[in-house]
Formats: structure tokens, sequence, C-alpha cells
């Protein structure tokens, strides 16, 4: 997949943002607007997927999983910063559309980091760590932020 339009620009927002510490505000941003988008059409197909992101997200501001290549950590955090970001490429207001751009870019990120992704979850089916990752919610809760 050729790199989306303007990625390049939230690679250069994601390596100033892992240098300057602000990961954990981010991970908190995209909690809350998983939470926010919990039945949006656009997103279903790759919910899953953002919730891992999320989830190793939060795991690598808290310590527990820090074992992440610095190319990967950032692709995560581009990815993520273009979703939490509402004035992209089609801004989210926009009913019916304003989430194509976000599922096209997170698409990228997931194929580029795929294998970071499984090892994440293999993880995740043998310790808490992802449980941790959206604290704030209840089991039944993170299952409604899935559909």
């Amino acid at each position: 997949m050729k790199r989306p339009w303007q990625f390049g620009r939230y690679l250069r927002l994601a390596e100033e943002l892992v240098r300057r510490g602000g990961l954990e505000s981010l991970q908190g941003r995209a909690s809350g607007k998983l939470v926010d988008t919990r039945g949006t059409s656009r997103l279903l197909a790759i919910r899953d997927d953002l919730i891992t992101l999320v989830d190793l997200l939060r795991a690598y501001v808290r310590g527990e999983y820090r074992d992440v290549p610095t190319r990967t950590l950032l692709l995560l955090v581009a990815g993520v910063l273009y979703f939490v970001t509402p004035l992209d490429a089609i801004p989210d207001v926009i009913p019916g559309l304003g989430f194509v751009d976000d599922v096209t870019v997170l698409t990228y990120v997931l194929g580029l980091i795929r294998g970071e992704i499984d090892r994440f979850r293999a993880l995740a089916a043998r310790s808490p760590v992802p449980d941790k990752a959206m604290p704030a919610l209840t089991e039944p809760e993170r299952d409604d932020v899935r559909r």
C-alpha cells in the first residue's frame, strides 16, 4: 500500500511527541475517542486492531511493554495521532465520510507493524497488560467499544 497523503507530517509529529514525552496524553485521547466512536460503521473493520494499538501504546507508556523497535513505535504513534486529530484530510465531523481517511491511515500502519501487533496480542493472551489499558472501562464496556 502506498503511504497515505500527509502521513510524513504525522511521523514528524510522532517523533516530537516521543521525544517530549507526551505519549500518556495521546493514549488518553485515543481511549476517549474509541469510546466516542463506538458504533461508527467505517471503523468496524479495524476496531479490534485499533483497540490493540491503543492497548499497546498504554502498555508502552506504563513501562509494561517496552521491547518495541523505534520505527514501530513512531508508526504506531503517528497512526494514533492521525486517529485522534479531528481535522485531518477528511474532517471526522462529516457524516459517512469522516473516518474514511482514518481507516486508510490505520490500515497502512497496521500493515507495517502487523508483527508487533501479533506479538503484543500473544503476550496479552498470557498476561493482564491489555486489561489495564482502559482502566476506566469495565469488561462489558470494553465489549461495547469493540462493537
